[in-house]
């Protein structure tokens, strides 16, 4: 092996080893407050009479209470909120019957129009789609052309059987 890969796997080999040493020689006092919830930390300090009262190291009795190795117990810097007093709940009033949803806005906007002999064509985009609307005709299986004039253009919206109209721009002469 060369000198620079030589170089390159003692740097690696050293940060593994500092990284193992990290995980299990942690130190105690910072890490242990740390990965201890709050509610633990203010745990009442075990008495004499306890059964193994001097056989464990101090600290041991922290790691043994419920929830404390909980990986999804909240922890933060901020300390713990009150508890919240439960106030009697509010009357709830009946709700209103919602108003009946109307259709959904046009989809088309208008790009143009032409006077083929006595029937009026217009011109409609969607995207980039672009439809030709006359009287009687159905648009996407949504719409249907009611009657196309000279100021609007009037749409009946097929599942709810409502008309929308859609104003024209004035004719530029």
């Amino acid at each position: 092996m060369d000198k620079r890969a030589r170089i390159r796997w003692f740097v690696l080999l050293s940060a593994l080893a500092g990284t193992l040493a990290v995980i299990y020689w942690p130190v105690e006092g910072a890490v242990q407050a740390a990965s201890v919830p709050s509610t633990a930390r203010h745990a009442p300090p075990r008495t004499a009479s306890s059964p193994a009262a001097g056989t464990e190291p101090a600290g041991a009795d922290r790691l043994w209470e419920p929830g404390a190795n909980d990986p999804f117990a909240s922890r933060g810097w901020q300390a713990a909120l009150p508890a919240v007093v439960a106030a009697a709940p509010a009357p709830v009033a009946p709700m209103a019957a919602a108003p009946p949803a109307g259709p959904p806005a046009l989809p088309f906007q208008f790009v143009g129009q032409f006077k083929d002999g006595d029937q009026q064509l217009v011109y409609l985009g969607r995207g980039e789609q672009m439809l030709v609307a006359k009287n009687g005709e159905v648009l996407e299986q949504t719409y249907k052309v009611v009657s196309v004039g000279q100021t609007q253009i009037e749409f009946e919206h097929l599942p709810t059987g409502t008309r929308q109209i859609m104003p024209l721009p004035a004719p530029d002469h």
